[in-house]
């Protein structure tokens, strides 16, 4: 699998930092005023990370952060102020390209299919039964 791309977009009104790390030791990723936005590109293999939110100039950190799952689970996050002046985020979630190919699975190269149901899995397992039957 190749990487994963999440964007991050800041509807706040002001600036924000977007920093990335893990236990407590992050680095600025991006400086995003108001309408700009960033993509987070991630390696699902590589390690846990967490995602912080710093609103501009006293550099507060927000009560709401992303992960690294997030960012498999969510094609687009919005950093939003509601009218009381609270933060929040508006997450998009990615379309599933896994659940239509398990829905239909396309057969392996070189493997000849046949319906379930007219004894093809019967044979199998009599096939599988004849094979371990000598080891025992």
């Amino acid at each position: 699998m190749g990487k994963v791309k999440t964007k991050v977009i800041n509807k706040t009104g002001g600036e924000i930092y977007l920093q990335e790390g893990n236990v407590s030791v992050y680095k600025v990723v991006a400086k995003l005023c108001n309408d700009e936005s960033h993509v987070i590109s991630l390696d699902p293999n590589a390690t846990y990370r967490d995602y912080v939110f710093m609103i501009m100039p006293d550099m507060t950190q927000l009560d709401s952060s992303i992960s690294s799952d997030d960012c498999m689970e969510y094609s687009e996050i919005k950093i939003m102020r509601s009218a009381n002046n609270s933060y929040f985020l508006e997450r998009v979630p990615r379309a599933s390209r896994r659940t239509s190919a398990l829905a239909n699975p396309a057969p392996a190269p070189g493997i000849k299919t046949s319906a379930v149901g007219n004894g093809a899995s019967k044979n199998f397992y009599q096939k599988i039964k004849n094979a371990f039957s000598s080891y025992f």
